[in-house]
């Protein structure tokens, strides 16, 4: 890299995806002087990311999308419904809004999705907005395009359940699925299913429970079953043993102290098939 930062040959760098990984490179970019004769292309499906250490209190609707799709001059602390929320300083900061940064650094920005990697040709293809395609070469090609849930291809996930990936379309397709589940006033409870019992996956089922409570409040006796699915012995089975503890007496305590009825099971689906 650096014979080409001190070369004066044309050379074009392609960012594609504004995940955490780039951002670095962002980042890194941002605090160095970048020679003019390197062109940088800042390409992603979105113009805006999201900072996934507040997508939860989103979920939990403690704050709201603006808040975790973070504009990159923000540096300070701030406070979202009492809760301090301070560390958005360096890596959140350029997780941030893609097109005012790349505007800040000079880059071009290109939003479409892409659709084709040709290594051997050095050039991406993707599909525009407008549905125009678009093919862009590259001396050297950055992916960060993100993950995708484990099982999302398995047959009735996409129709029946909501993935967290992609990140940007989950709120989205929580609020989609959420409201079909409450549009029968009558309706006086409901279940919510999640599959993963990690830490993640704990903090989700919290999330989601807060966010169903806070959209039934007016409804007399409503009641909230969360099932929280593994294929581990116990929720957050990896972790540590005090971590381990901690997360179960939270959502123990949780069922007292905070929601209106909460049954928490955890099941090792491969017993459970058995």
């Amino acid at each position: 890299m650096s014979s080409i930062w001190e070369g004066t040959e044309k050379f074009r760098l392609v960012l594609l995806g504004g995940g955490h990984t780039n951002t670095q490179v962002l980042k890194y970019f941002r605090r160095e002087n970048v020679p003019k004769h390197i062109e940088l292309i800042l390409v992603s499906d979105y113009e805006s990311a999201f900072y996934s250490g507040l997508c939860p209190a989103g979920v939990a609707e403690m704050c709201e999308e603006k808040d975790f799709s973070i504009e990159f001059c923000i540096c300070n602390s701030y406070c979202v419904q009492g809760v301090y929320l301070r560390a958005l300083i360096k890596i959140a900061l350029f997780i941030c809004i893609l097109l005012n940064c790349s505007k800040a650094l000079g880059w071009e920005f290109i939003q479409c999705q892409v659709t084709k990697i040709e290594a051997s040709k050095q050039k991406i293809t993707g599909q525009t907005s407008d549905k125009k395609q678009l093919t862009i070469k590259y001396d050297l090609l950055c992916v960060d395009i993100g993950s995708r849930n484990v099982g999302h291809a398995l047959p009735g996930v996409q129709e029946y359940s909501v993935g967290t990936r992609p990140l940007k379309q989950l709120l989205q397709k929580i609020d989609s699925k959420l409201s079909q589940c409450l549009e029968d006033i009558n309706k006086q409870s409901i279940i919510i299913v999640t599959v993963g019992g990690g830490v993640a996956g704990c903090e989700l089922t919290m999330c989601m429970l807060a966010r169903v409570q806070n959209r039934t409040r007016q409804r007399k006796d409503f009641q909230v079953h969360s099932i929280v699915v593994t294929n581990k012995d116990g929720v957050c089975a990896d972790e540590p043993e005090s971590l381990r503890e901690a997360v179960t007496k939270v959502m123990l305590e949780k069922k007292l102290r905070y929601f209106m009825f909460i049954v928490i099971i955890v099941i090792n689906i491969y017993k459970w098939i058995q």
